[in-house]
């Protein structure tokens, strides 16, 4: 199984996380609340979910599959919430209309 093996890997791993559900201005899909140690708590909840799949998950080297998968740990098991920003051109009830 490949996994981080480096601190600057998973550094950039939670800053490309960020980078999309992060509470800066310029994040596509704002998760409230959401702080870099939480991304690292989820991104670790991964990995235990990796090694405990016996190769049925695997590690796509930070790609967004991983960031989805982490995403889905933030939102799914610890509770969190994206706010989708109209601003950025997706709603609430974009994604409604599209699930019709």
């Amino acid at each position: 199984m490949d996994t981080i093996t480096n601190k600057r890997q998973l550094d950039d791993f939670v800053d490309y996380v960020w980078s999309f559900y992060g509470s800066d201005d310029d994040s596509l899909y704002p998760i409230e609340g959401l702080t870099k140690l939480l991304i690292h708590k989820a991104t670790s909840i991964y990995f235990k979910a990796i090694i405990s799949s016996r190769g049925n998950i695997t590690w796509g080297d930070g790609d967004s599959l991983d960031r989805e998968r982490v995403r889905d740990i933030l939102t799914g098991v610890m509770g969190m919430t994206i706010d989708y920003n109209p601003q950025k051109g997706i709603t609430v009830q974009d994604l409604k209309d599209l699930a019709l």
